[in-house]
């Protein structure tokens, strides 16, 4: 989990970030936010304990959809990992 809320922390800094949402499976979501650094947890506006794997692409939108100003949120892309196969942007090559 030190790895997952140090990555973390690295994007949300380097992506000077006011606010971010976060979610993970209820398992490790404490985990992963007790590892965080507390000048990024401060800015965590929105934390889901979920787990999204087999959730339709509807449902996640809604569930992080601001529903305040009307307007879906701004998603940050993902980092290039070879390690997990993705492509920039997240999604798989």
């Amino acid at each position: 989990m030190k790895n997952i809320a140090k990555t973390i922390n690295k994007i949300i800094r380097e992506e000077k970030c006011d606010g971010w949402h976060l979610a993970a499976e209820k398992a490790i979501n404490g985990q992963i936010v007790d590892c965080l650094d507390a000048e990024v947890k401060a800015k965590l506006e929105k934390n889901i304990a979920a787990d999204f794997t087999k959730v339709e692409k509807s449902e996640i939108i809604n569930r992080f959809f601001d529903r305040d100003r009307g307007t879906p949120l701004r998603a940050l892309p993902l980092p290039h990992h070879p390690a997990c196969g993705s492509a920039p942007g997240g999604s798989r090559s």
